[in-house]
């Protein structure tokens, strides 16, 4: 790539000893943190805040546009100059699509690009791609309570343009200037609420604009520009005034169309965008890359023989993941032509073991556990049915929450005698919680094979959750989508003695026939 700047830096002979300085926007910020301990540069005395925290790199952005930062508006050259004549790096952040000032000379050119979804080193340039920071971006605690938050950044009244016939709630964000204040209190606004609607305004930059949509995106928030916006098409979704009507009106009318179409985008933003599966920029500078497909092991005890193609198949579809799976047959034993012909058919690493029917159900989970060789394991059962991108999203929240157990509150059921199914406990999600289903139980295995099952027939994973918990341990609850609980016309073959009927406490019904079509994910209709 062409040099921007005179005397421009090759990142080849980048060296720091990581006390890192920052005179940066928002988002300049969480990006950084996930790599270093930084240090806010102050105006008055940034000599002094340099020297005694031994900074040798100090991060600036081209495009200071919060108008409440310290550095608003200020003459840089003299930080620019000690900076120069200390022998210290100066890495200058594209942070928006203007040209980078003239001021800088003989420094770093770190350019965040709305196209790219990997790092790139041009040598004289770095490229790197929006980035999230998981760690203070997330689904955890998200709660709708809100219809739409509007972004007005612009001199006058909030405009609304679109047409909408009938009550919603609303907020507003309104100021003349961008600023820190008015983003902070934005995001906030935007994890109690179901639409984020950005007016238009000619001071938001294509870049900045990305980075709300990307973090309404993790809260599970959906974002409408206002018709009026000409953006980059590849890069965003603009609709005629008709179309941003309608779309509107779909998603703050249908709850479950809405959060499905919500928890897709969460999904692609998390695995693209945030830094769970991207490296951070100091790995990327030291050539450390992150493995694109986590490793899952799974543990799964069965007394059901003809369930078990079904369920290879299904693990077999998980999209995004490298599996190691431990099937323990309880009761029976697979003969060797059997056990070949699941592997065959199986597209991962696979164990098959077997227990004799008086061995407990604990002491079959924890052989398969001694088996696992992954850092993360899930337990499932062999009847119920899990979608293609349930595996990944329960490994995504694991990530993200730091919770010791993940797992489903809010729950579907498919009732094999009616051809139903249900949804229970629907606002249970998202967030921190007492209890989840045993049958999407997800830990690191460091924490399963600390606690392993209890020597119990049944009601094994209420005592696993309850021994964490006493331990300390949180437990998060994923969204509902992506798994359906099969309850069989004969219940006499659940572990789980229950009647179908008290189950619709705390119900609705959702739908009749296969579950798979309101469960699993699909794509949005064409605009």
């Amino acid at each position: 790539m062409e040099n921007i700047i005179q005397g421009q830096k090759n990142w080849n002979e980048f060296k720091t000893n990581g006390r890192i300085g920052v005179i940066g926007t928002l988002f300049t910020e969480q990006f950084l943190k996930k790599s270093y301990d930084i240090y806010n540069i102050g105006f008055d005395n940034f000599k002094a805040d340099i020297e005694l925290n031994n900074i040798d790199t100090v991060f600036i952005d081209n495009d200071l546009y919060e108008s409440d930062h310290v550095w608003y508006k200020k003459n840089r050259g003299n930080i620019i100059n000690f900076l120069k004549n200390s022998k210290r790096n100066i890495v200058v952040v594209k942070n928006t699509t203007k040209d980078v000032a003239n001021i800088f000379k003989r420094a770093f050119i770190l350019n965040i690009s709305l196209s790219n979804k990997n790092y790139v080193n041009h040598g004289y340039i770095v490229e790197a791609p929006i980035l999230i920071n998981e760690d203070f971006y997330c689904p955890v605690g998200s709660k709708f309570v809100k219809d739409v938050v509007y972004l007005n950044i612009a001199s006058g009244s909030v405009k609304k343009t679109h047409n909408i016939n009938f009550n919603i709630t609303t907020t507003n964000c309104t100021k003349i200037n961008l600023s820190r204040e008015l983003l902070q209190n934005l995001f906030m606004l935007v994890k109690e609420s179901k639409v984020l609607y950005i007016n238009h305004s000619k001071l938001l930059d294509e870049k900045t604009l990305k980075f709300i949509e990307l973090i309404a995106y993790t809260y599970g928030t959906h974002v409408i520009f206002d018709s009026k916006y000409a953006l980059n098409e590849k890069m965003f979704n603009v609709y005629s005034q008709p179309t941003t009507d309608n779309l509107l009106y779909a998603l703050l009318k249908n709850t479950q169309f809405s959060l499905k179409q919500a928890v897709s985008k969460q999904r692609e933003t998390m695995r693209i965008n945030s830094m769970i599966l991207n490296p951070d920029l100091e790995s990327f500078l030291k050539g450390i890359s992150l493995d694109k497909e986590p490793e899952i092991s799974v543990i799964t005890p069965t007394n059901r023989k003809k369930n078990l193609l079904s369920y290879i198949d299904r693990l077999n579809k998980q999209n995004f993941v490298k599996l190691d799976v431990i099937i323990v047959t309880h009761g029976f034993e697979l003969n060797e032509v059997e056990i070949n012909n699941l592997k065959s058919n199986f597209q991962h690493s696979l164990k098959i073991i077997s227990r004799e029917s008086n061995i407990s159900l604990g002491k079959c989970l924890n052989a398969a556990i001694e088996l696992t060789q992954y850092p993360v394991i899930a337990k499932i059962d062999d009847d119920d049915y899990y979608y293609k991108n349930y595996l990944f999203d329960q490994w995504l929240a694991l990530q993200y929450s730091n919770a010791e157990i993940v797992g489903k509150s809010a729950s579907f059921y498919y009732f094999e005698r009616d051809d139903m199914y249900i949804l229970r406990r629907i606002n249970e999600h998202s967030k921190f919680c007492d209890h989840v289903m045993g049958a999407t139980i997800m830990s690191p295995s460091s924490i399963m094979k600390k606690f392993m099952f209890s020597d119990l027939p049944r009601a094994v994973d209420t005592d696993y959750i309850n021994r964490v918990k006493e331990g300390e341990g949180k437990l998060y609850a994923t969204h509902p989508y992506e798994m359906c609980v099969f309850r069989a016309h004969d219940q006499s073959k659940h572990t789980w003695v229950v009647d179908d009927i008290s189950l619709f406490r705390h119900a609705s019904v959702m739908g009749y026939g296969d579950p798979e079509l309101f469960v699993a994910e699909r794509a949005l209709p064409n605009l």
